[in-house]
């Protein structure tokens, strides 16, 4: 049995030899809040971006904002996804969450970052990534919101501050392991920061106290009393001044005497946010996350920024002040009325440009010539991929479907792909879901084995055709009427024929589909399977099995099912469909949440148990004439209904506990060890985190990522080989030429909308 990688729950521990010291005064010394963080978690061979293709923008609201030391522009989004840009383009974009990021902070002297993502419901992580090699460093996981994050400035550890909870945690940047932290901090905190030496620490409260620590002895030093309730509060101008917002409109104090310097009631609607480049930029969120830092105007003053919102219009301020009080305007960018409502987060570049993110997904640029829309590629999003003996099926975002050979190598340069529209026949809208039979039967002559038809390749199906069938549904629309799809010849000719199955009585919407042969299978979510013939759409079979979830043919007679054990521990059922016989498989857990077969002929399903207070998914080779003998591979600490899995090569992959998916090898075969532990791979991974894993054949692991593209993987090492991706008009397809030791990039249009 393999344990799958936790996420743990982060509860502060105390150890006394992990603080520092120093005198109050150096903290002033500098300013930096900021990240470095380590972990043995897996990375992107980003060799395989081609530079010339510009990626899309984000798919959401941008929710943060930052412009590293080389001056690249760094945004975060609602879709998980980081972009990387220069002042014009989108250059890179690459997922770090399957979930919304909130918040990001930025390393001031490595190409690294930390996010704060969330599900908006009761998912809390932060995860911490070098944005260049497009690795994650660490990922812990809270059980409470985020409300702040931070960096000591040095990068030594992480200030986390979680709602619902006093005081802080410190995350030391290198192992993620917690660190002591100040216990007697009452509250929420909105800003904490250290010096450069992090020996000391400042912390404003929301009861109107600024107050010191020194982290060596864990003990206040001194505080003051200030104005409370400040909102969105930053640090700038080497960390001597403090500004934000109160109900009076904006205030600035100054933090080594406490004392208010400006308070200016024209500015209420507003964020406060500084140059990035000052002596390293620090973190970033949305409108309202706090950034730290500023810059120097002249020599007696401090430069900072405020995009103040007023009636529908926004205007950017770039304002400096003294350590007298004195506040001046140095000049003012008007906000374009197109934008000035969407604005989502900000940004300051060097040379009077700002960079404006949007809830539209959008970045602008704005300065002395006005504000533009920076550059992105337009992408068609692929929503669903089914894989069939010799081609890949495909749903766009767009209601099309269309198809490419399961070889990617066979797709040549300047191929025009035909595309179809996939809106069912009672416009209730475009088909979402598409699924195929198993590529081959375990027991065909050459199983497993290409064969040359027709100038395509293919592996052998059940009745040894070379015609490719597939299932298109629609999951949650009681109405809908499923399609069979079929095409027969290469791929990209796509000689095609459909049936409707309109003799399908659907009282309820449709939770999981399956084919195999002339037989496909429905599940409805009322827990009725249903069995109908592909040629006829007569209904052949039909069983109601209450708390079913999934279902699968095992072989051409019989199903099984995953369901709640409702009695006793049998969470899975195996159902003959041309006798009627049912047999119950016993199996500790409290719900089947996945059955799956693979191309070996094995039967895999996937289980939620509980052992009080703990929930564990598994995911188990079932022996179904010997339960008892059932295989437990995978087990993950916590509940994962969502993750994908599939077996190609008798490998199994699967996403399992996270975004980044995972191979384990099965070594059985290869040591005649039946209890051998499967050896565990990362899953070579595109820009997207896997969404699907299909079985290629035997050949490939094909991947449906979260950027709608598809992915071919080597089967024993994970290997990321191709990338396909459609543009709305056009296609294009990234592989690795072993000839070149390197990546090459086709082309071709789509057509036939």
């Amino acid at each position: 049995m393999t344990n799958h990688k936790n996420y743990p729950c982060i509860v502060p521990k105390v150890r006394t030899n992990q603080v520092l010291h120093a005198a109050l005064w150096s903290f002033f010394l500098a300013a930096a809040l900021l990240c470095v963080t380590p972990s043995d978690a897996q990375s992107w061979n980003s060799s395989s971006v081609t530079p010339e293709i510009i990626p899309g923008g984000h798919r959401g609201t941008v929710t943060a904002l930052l412009v590293d030391g080389k001056g690249r522009i760094l945004s975060a989004g609602e879709d998980g996804f980081l972009e990387i840009w220069n002042s014009r383009a989108a250059e890179e974009r690459f997922q770090l969450s399957p979930y919304g990021i909130k918040s990001m902070v930025l390393n001031p002297a490595k190409p690294e970052i930390t996010v704060v993502e969330s599900d908006g419901l009761s998912l809390y992580r932060i995860s911490a990534w070098d944005y260049e090699t497009k690795k994650n460093l660490f990922t812990l996981r809270f059980r409470d919101s985020i409300s702040y994050i931070n960096y000591s400035a040095a990068g030594s550890f992480l200030i986390v501050v979680r709602s619902g909870r006093t005081g802080i945690a410190f995350i030391n940047s290198e192992t993620g392991e917690v660190l002591e932290s100040p216990e007697e901090l009452p509250g929420s905190i909105p800003l904490a920061a250290t010096g450069r030496s992090e020996r000391n620490m400042i912390f404003y409260l929301p009861s109107g106290i600024l107050s010191y620590w020194n982290l060596e002895t864990g003990t206040e030093t001194q505080r003051f009393e200030v104005p409370p309730n400040i909102s969105s509060p930053i640090l700038f101008g080497n960390n001597r001044f403090l500004g934000g917002f109160d109900s009076q409109g904006l205030l600035i104090l100054d933090v080594v005497t406490g004392t208010t310097l400006v308070r200016d009631g024209s500015f209420r609607q507003a964020t406060l946010f500084v140059d990035s480049p000052d002596a390293g930029q620090t973190s970033s969120g949305s409108a309202s996350q706090p950034n730290s830092q500023g810059s120097r105007g002249s020599s007696s003053s401090v430069q900072f920024y405020c995009l103040s919102s007023n009636g529908g219009t926004s205007t950017v301020y770039r304002m400096e002040i003294d350590l007298s009080g004195r506040l001046t305007t140095a000049n003012r960018l008007t906000v374009s009325n197109q934008i000035a409502g969407l604005i989502s987060s900000v940004a300051s570049l060097n040379g009077g440009n700002i960079v404006l993110g949007t809830s539209q997904g959008n970045l602008w640029l704005l300065n002395r010539s006005g504000a533009r829309i920076m550059d992105t590629g337009n992408p068609e999003r692929l929503i669903d991929v089914a894989v069939s003996p010799s081609a890949i099926a495909f749903l766009t975002e767009k209601g099309t479907l269309g198809y490419i050979p399961l070889d990617y190598s066979l797709l040549e340069s300047g191929v025009t792909l035909k595309l179809e529209s996939s809106s069912d026949p009672y416009g209730l809208g475009y088909y979402t879901n598409i699924v195929s039979e198993p590529l081959a039967s375990p027991t065909s002559p050459g199983y497993g084995e290409f064969k040359e038809t027709n100038g395509f390749k293919e592996t052998d199906g059940f009745e040894g055709t070379d015609v490719s069938q597939f299932l298109l549904w629609q999951p949650g629309v009681a109405r809908s009427i499923p399609m069979i799809k079929t095409i027969s010849g290469p791929p990209v000719e796509a000689n095609s024929s459909q049936l409707f199955l309109d003799k399908l009585s659907l009282r309820f919407p449709l939770r999981s589909t399956a084919i195999m042969g002339k037989n496909i299978l429905f599940l409805d979510t009322a827990g009725t399977v249903s069995i109908l013939n592909s040629e006829t759409g007569n209904t052949r079979f039909t069983y109601s099995a209450a708390g079913s979830v999934d279902a699968a043919f095992m072989d051409q007679n019989t199903i099984i099912i995953g369901r709640s054990a409702i009695t006793g521990n049998t969470p899975f059922m195996t159902v003959n469909f041309s006798t009627g016989e049912t047999v119950p498989l016993a199996y500790p857990a409290l719900v089947g949440i996945r059955v799956y077969r693979g191309l070996s002929g094995a039967i895999y399903g996937a289980a939620v148990s509980q052992s009080a207070p703990n929930t564990q998914t598994s995911i188990i080779r079932l022996d179904t004439s010997n339960p008892a003998q059932s295989e437990k591979l995978i087990e993950y600490s916590g509940e994962d209904s969502s993750f994908t899995m599939a077996e190609s090569g008798g490998n199994l992959a699967s996403t399992l506990g996270g975004g980044e998916a995972t191979l384990y090898l099965d070594s059985r075969s290869r040591t005649g060890n039946q209890n051998t532990v499967p050896v565990m791979i990362p899953l070579e991974r595109s820009m997207g985190f896997p969404v699907k894993i299909f079985d290629g054949g035997g050949h490939w692991f094909i991947v449906l990522d979260g950027e709608g593209g598809i992915t071919w993987h080597d089967i024993k090492t994970g290997k990321l080989l191709a990338v396909f991706r459609s543009y709305g008009d056009s296609w294009v397809l990234e592989k690795m030429n072993l000839s070149l030791s390197g990546w090459e990039t086709i082309r071709g249009r789509t057509a036939g909308k």
